[in-house]
């Protein structure tokens, strides 16, 4: 029997599929294969003003739930199609104000939706098909190239041959639009090698060693342990390149995003808490250590430098003078600087961007202060990371530096 978990009908499907609503499931090792039914445009409705979090989502986390504890069960994750969002629902008008299509949201709805039955793989925009039988399947999405040796690719795209069902233990993930028909599903079942009909062997027959059971067992345990272990390096080195990742971010984030990422660079590099720093100069930030003040400014922008940029900065080394000698403190002038962290020409690759106008340097010189772009301050961190500058060499350069610093002189 074949356990169909939806929203919709399929009463037409026959006898050997029955169907459970998403906050009714029945228990999942009571069935020979569990469907969990994503596919349905009736389940991608918001009556929130946020389209991610849709009307189902508590049952869905509860279906979730249901999968981890199974000890037994087979489960097939059917993802949706390109299905039309509808949200923010107008009670008074009863109906929803705002419509987005899946992929044009695919990275929040995987974050907020389809990440829990994902099992950590990510899902992109394909609009292609997939043979199976004599039938071409929709798949509006594919699979992420697998890395991880505990997946297998079960089902690609015609042509660009990308995967559209993915297998990890008992668990199978499709893209395909199999939920259009019982046949669709029949064959896709048939696809899987997953026909109820063949019953799973008794543990006691599986015990028996003929033939050169033994070997192949041992073989097994053997190739097994190999894999463990390089499933732990692969997943080690995939943190270190999502860490990596992290820091590259820089060469084209802006707001918040970016200043986050900067700011725990500027931590390690310059040895300073900025985790209780509260903006009540207008600087983005503000490092006062013994051996240097610095007062700055981050941004991330679609232009080239602009004067304002520029002016920002010396406005907050003004400010920051003059509120220092308001309160009757003397300022050692040589020790605070004022530096501009910037992602000029952002959505540009590096090759493409253009240097940065003169006279915006030559302003910079002239206020003192000192242009770092985010291409050069990534380059500044990963020398600091290796081990070949030190906070002491940072300082220095800060210090001695103004216009806009350069590669070569780092």
């Amino acid at each position: 029997m074949i356990q169909i978990i939806t929203d919709a009908n399929y009463s037409d499907f026959g006898e050997e599929f029955e169907v459970s609503k998403y906050n009714d499931p029945k228990d999942l090792d009571c069935f020979d294969i569990n469907i969990i039914d994503l596919s349905k445009k009736s389940l991608w409705v918001s009556n929130s003003r946020h389209y991610y979090k849709l009307n189902e989502l508590r049952n869905l986390a509860t279906i979730k739930n249901m999968i981890l504890e199974s000890e037994k069960a087979i489960v097939v994750i059917v993802f949706p199609q390109n299905e039309m969002i509808k949200y923010d629902y107008n009670s008074a008008l009863k109906r929803y104000e705002k419509r987005v299509m899946i992929k044009d949201c695919i990275q929040e709805i995987m974050e907020s939706v389809l990440n829990s039955f994902c099992y950590g793989k990510r899902i992109y925009y394909l609009n292609g098909a997939t043979k199976i039988e004599n039938s071409n399947i929709k798949c509006d999405f594919c699979f992420e190239k697998l890395m991880d040796l505990n997946y297998e690719v079960i089902t690609k795209s015609q042509n660009s041959e990308k995967a559209t069902t993915i297998k990890r233990d008992n668990y199978y993930l499709t893209t395909l639009d199999i939920m259009s028909s019982a046949d669709s599903v029949k064959k896709f079942i048939n696809k899987l090698r997953l026909s109820p009909s063949n019953p799973e062997l008794p543990k006691w027959l599986t015990d028996l060693e003929y033939f050169d059971d033994n070997k192949l067992n041992k073989s097994i345990c053997v190739s097994s342990k190999k894999l463990a272990t390089l499933k732990e390096k692969i997943d080690s080195e995939r943190e270190m390149l999502k860490r990596n990742n992290k820091y590259k971010s820089i060469l084209y984030a802006s707001g918040e995003e970016l200043k986050r990422v900067v700011f725990d660079m500027l931590q390690q590099m310059l040895e300073y808490n900025l985790e209780n720093f509260v903006d009540v100069g207008g600087e983005d930030f503000l490092i006062e250590r013994d051996d240097i003040v610095i007062t700055g400014e981050i941004k991330g922008i679609n232009e080239n430098v602009r004067r304002k940029d520029v002016g920002q900065v010396d406005n907050h080394y003004q400010d920051y003078i003059d509120k220092k000698e308001e309160d009757g403190n003397k300022v050692d002038l040589d020790k605070v600087c004022g530096v501009l962290i910037i992602n000029p020409l952002r959505k540009k690759p590096l090759d493409e961007r253009v240097p940065i106008d003169d006279d915006k340097i030559r302003i910079a010189e002239r206020n003192g202060s000192l242009i770092i772009t985010t291409e050069v301050f990534l380059k500044l961190y990963e020398k600091f990371s290796n081990g070949k500058l030190k906070t002491d060499d940072i300082i220095k350069l800060i210090k001695e530096n103004t216009g806009l610093l350069k590669l070569e002189q780092i």
